[in-house]
């Protein structure tokens, strides 16, 4: 039985060291740091102290744990602390996870994925399915943005611009109870709020405003040159009347003494 044992023995050495003198890679790993079946699943993988390398051997995708492991149902904890953790799946994607700190055994719990890059180069913060270039689900705090656009709406100021009616504005505002142009609140909840494009409709909204207050300043101007005009004209009317009602105070003086 002994014998046997150590013929056992050196054959696994003989194993190991044919295998580790002919690596498949710069650094190539047999076997696993874990027993099964924490490494049910892999045809290979690595550890090194929190840091594990784990290949599946049923679909090519390839995860790189920092305190975390696959137990063939769920991740779970390598030691009591935080995790986290890069998946590169078999469609091309991949995914960056935090966990909050946990119990060495236990399944892991937390944020999860906070950070996806998707096969179509799209990147997703807070969401796994970004189905823009950014997509980001939660609050963005920067301090400065710059959106490239293709357009402004300085062509209110052209001579050729047809400035809507004050009137006709007024009408569209009672039966739409929004701006013409402008999204109404049901459009904005349904499909947000295009930032670049809300920007030109606003600075053209703000174009018209200044159109229309420079448009109302000239009629003030007309009506207060009428006015003045209108208010000159009575005046030498009064002045032409007084005149008129002097020339003949003095003619009935006149008649009156001549008549005595």
């Amino acid at each position: 039985m002994e014998h046997q044992r150590g013929e056992h023995l050196q054959q696994q050495c003989r194993e190991r060291r044919d295998w580790n003198n002919n690596p498949a890679a710069i650094l190539s790993v047999k076997g696993s740091a874990l027993p099964s079946p924490q490494w049910s699943g892999y045809t290979s993988s690595m550890q090194v102290g929190e840091l594990m390398i784990q290949d599946y051997n049923v679909i090519p995708q390839v995860g790189i744990m920092q305190n975390v492991y696959w137990d063939g149902s769920a991740n779970k904890y390598i030691l009591n602390g935080y995790a986290s953790q890069m998946y590169m799946g078999a469609n091309g994607s991949i995914a960056f996870s935090v966990y909050n700190s946990g119990t060495s055994g236990n399944a892991v719990s937390g944020t999860g994925v906070a950070m996806t890059i998707a096969n179509n180069g799209n990147v997703g913060i807070g969401t796994p399915s970004p189905d823009t270039k950014l997509a980001v689900n939660g609050t963005i705090h920067s301090k400065s943005v710059v959106i490239d656009l293709n357009g402004w709406a300085d062509y209110v100021f052209k001579p050729a611009y047809q400035l809507p009616p004050l009137m006709a504005v007024k009408n569209y505002i009672d039966q739409n109870q929004h701006l013409p142009e402008i999204p109404s609140e049901q459009e904005i909840a349904k499909n947000g709020l295009n930032l670049g494009e809300m920007n030109k409709l606003l600075m053209k909204k703000v174009e018209e405003l200044t159109l229309y207050a420079i448009e109302n300043e000239r009629k003030d101007k007309e009506r207060e040159t009428t006015k003045d005009k209108l208010l000159a004209s009575l005046q030498e009317q009064i002045n032409l009347l007084k005149e008129q009602l002097t020339a003949i105070q003095k003619g009935n003086k006149t008649n009156q003494t001549n008549h005595n």
